[in-house]
């Protein structure tokens, strides 16, 4: 059965290009942003390079109507929908490196087409493979003897045996991202670093190396009531199956589980706002291995005085930008001032609520801003004051790429109650975790709303 396994996958690899992404054959589904339905990739004539099941490769310009028939309705004008007849453009290539096809019919050479592969269509469309059209052999009778599935989010449990071997298991990653594998275990260990995770993926018949991660003393994990002390962060691409080996020699039982990483801000005591920031180094990962797609850049905590200030500075920000519009970058200073010019702000977080005002003011347009105050006033008019927390999540600009997929996020904003005081970042991601103390009480803060409006006149008469 081993030698089954291995032969199966490795006929199957070799039919994968260089990202990892399967080569498309005859009978892929294919779906388009704004069709009404999906259509079957036909292939009057091969091209001469098969699968080793008999399936024909298509090439980057099998995009002809004798290849894609339409996908029912066009619903680009929604409108006005009508009978979709699709003008596409090639398949692009992800990587020169890819495989050539000449074609022994006409002399032609073209690349082959992986499954990650888009088409541009003339009229708006966005074109891609919901499925390759090739069969997928099974990798759960691993060739791989005593490897364990490993499942998201589910605890596991090991205990070395006589042949003294270590842990090997095996997974298919779902969701992209970063990861944690989190060891517990009775007792404790002196060691900072109680062993190595080994990780490895099947390439072309063989298990190609990925990299190997430490296993380090870390903050304290739990999940399900599931508690570790040990952990390592693993960068995980989607739609793969990988395999770890797990060497840990001073043990030789644990408990393990595999969870995507979200990082915890606590928010108890004196703490009234917390912020969550992507990472730039997470966000040039998702684009190198996953693709363009709108993401969470920010996702901002405030208790009742931060939303009250953060929501009469944006407020007063518009109204001056409406009246002065020339001015507008001056102001977009000067509100800064405006909106943290108030007692019990201590001076070194000065700057980092500012940063929240500035993000908003700088990254999004007037009609957002505009959403985003009206968001708010729910909470600002609340006679009690019904939450912990007000939680923001702010999304990164909508690239024409995400609208052209479906994928663009509208409003940019999503404003709702938090009633915890653990905050959390975006699952899968990494970013930076920083928060502010408490403000004084929210009585004080609203008499001083005339202190403002006073500090803006002056501030309007200056700049005149």
């Amino acid at each position: 059965m081993a030698d089954d396994n291995l032969q199966r996958m490795y006929e199957y690899q070799e039919l994968k290009g260089n990202s990892g992404s399967e080569y498309v054959v005859r009978g892929a589904e294919v779906i388009c942003g704004y069709g009404g339905s999906s259509c079957v990739l036909n292939l009057p004539s091969d091209h001469g390079v098969y699968t080793s099941d008999g399936r024909p490769l298509i090439t980057v310009s099998d995009t002809k109507p004798e290849n894609i028939k339409g996908f029912g309705t066009c619903n680009m004008n929604k409108r006005n929908s009508y009978r979709c007849e699709p003008k596409l453009g090639t398949w692009n290539v992800v990587s020169n490196k890819d495989m050539k096809i000449k074609d022994p019919a006409t002399g032609k050479v073209e690349y082959a087409v992986e499954s990650s592969a888009t088409a541009l269509c003339l009229k708006g469309g966005v074109v891609k493979f919901k499925i390759s059209g090739q069969t997928s052999p099974s990798y759960k009778s691993t060739k791989i003897p005593d490897a364990v599935e490993i499942v998201e989010d589910v605890k596991g449990s090991w205990t070395r045996t006589s042949n003294n071997k270590d842990f090997l298991g095996y997974i298919k990653i779902i969701n992209p991202g970063l990861y944690n594998f989190g060891i517990g275990f009775q007792g404790d260990s002196a060691e900072k670093v109680i062993g190595s995770i080994f990780v490895y993926e099947p390439d072309w018949g063989k298990l190609k190396f990925v990299g190997s991660y430490k296993i380090n003393l870390c903050q304290s994990g739990n999940y399900n009531g599931f508690k570790w002390k040990y952990a390592a962060d693993i960068e995980l691409n989607f739609n793969r199956y990988y395999y770890f080996e797990i060497d840990c020699p001073i043990l030789d039982k644990y408990e393990y589980i595999l969870t995507g990483n979200q990082e915890r801000i606590s928010i108890a005591g004196d703490i009234g706002l917390a912020k969550w920031v992507l990472s730039d180094n997470c966000k040039d990962w998702f684009t190198r291995n996953v693709g363009f797609f709108t993401m969470k850049k920010h996702i901002i905590y405030l208790d009742e005085i931060f939303t009250f200030v953060l929501f009469n500075s944006l407020l007063e920000f518009q109204f001056r930008k409406r009246k002065k519009e020339e001015i507008g970058n001056v102001i977009a200073s000067a509100i800064k001032t405006i909106g943290i010019t108030m007692e019990g702000i201590e001076n070194t977080n000065l700057g980092i609520f500012a940063t929240v005002c500035d993000f908003i003011i700088v990254n999004f347009n007037k009609s957002e801003i505009d959403t985003l105050c009206e968001q708010l006033l729910t909470y600002i008019d609340m006679e009690i004051w019904e939450a912990d927390f007000v939680r923001i999540v702010l999304y990164e600009e909508n690239s024409r790429y995400a609208e052209m997929t479906n994928n663009a996020v509208y409003p940019r904003t999503e404003v709702s109650l938090w009633n915890s005081f653990v905050a959390y970042g975006e699952k899968y991601t990494w970013g930076e975790c920083i928060s502010i103390k408490k403000m004084g009480d929210i009585g004080s803060f609203r008499k001083i709303k005339s202190v403002i409006e006073n500090e803006i006149i002056n501030q309007d008469d200056f700049l005149k």
